[in-house]
């Protein structure tokens, strides 16, 4: 189990004042700022969720008590171990595993570069009938995934569809990626958005 982190601030009147928790929380907020930064760059629908971390002795020890450096060391530490893939574009007819009638199986598949992590895909399989452009049953096909090589574990949490017009059809589902890295672990909550247009009698996810 990690030790609880502690460290000093000094009072008004001098005295010292050891405050636990606080930096395990400052370094989550530059994380959370860091990566959500990155984030708003892609062109992924991605929300990102509270970073969580734990900090073992052996980072405090190298680093202190400073935040921004041990935030910044984890990044590092990430960015040095991750693999970074290249992502072919989306092929809307190799998202379709299967056919019968009307009703297809299908592949929400959205892609990100997060370099600290590593993931490059994370995917949704699920069932659909379509006629007539209306979309008239769906079925979620077991739980999400991540595909490609990187230092990120994806753990699903739980899926969902929305339709918010009669063209567009939405699958989203939510998880946590987590990474262990030299003196602490990070995990952060991800949800996921895959958006469809509704055709004739097929679905077509756009480019993500």
């Amino acid at each position: 189990m990690s030790p609880t982190i502690s460290f000093a601030e000094p009072e008004r009147d001098g005295a010292v004042l050891f405050t636990e928790g606080t930096l395990n929380e400052q370094v989550e907020d530059i994380l959370t700022s860091r990566i959500s930064d990155e984030l708003s760059s892609e062109t992924s629908q991605m929300q990102l969720g509270e970073v969580q971390v734990e900090l073992s002795q052996e980072i405090i020890d190298q680093y202190g008590t400073d935040p921004k450096e041990i935030a910044q060391a984890i990044l590092s530490e990430l960015e040095k171990t991750g693999v970074v893939a290249q992502t072919p574009s989306y092929n809307g007819s190799s998202g379709i595993l299967a056919r019968a009638s009307s009703t297809k199986v299908y592949t929400a598949s959205v892609s990100s570069f997060l370099v600290q992590l590593g993931v490059t895909w994370i995917k949704q399989d699920f069932q659909a009938t379509v006629s007539n452009g209306k979309v008239t049953s769906k079925k979620m096909l077991g739980s999400s995934y991540s595909t490609g090589v990187g230092l990120g574990a994806w753990n699903h949490v739980r899926s969902w569809f929305e339709q918010p017009s009669r063209s567009e059809f939405d699958v989203l589902y939510k998880g946590t990626i987590s990474a262990f890295v030299k003196g602490a672990s990070v995990a952060f909550p991800l949800t996921v958005k895959a958006i469809f247009d509704v055709r004739n009698s097929d679905l077509k996810q756009h480019f993500q």
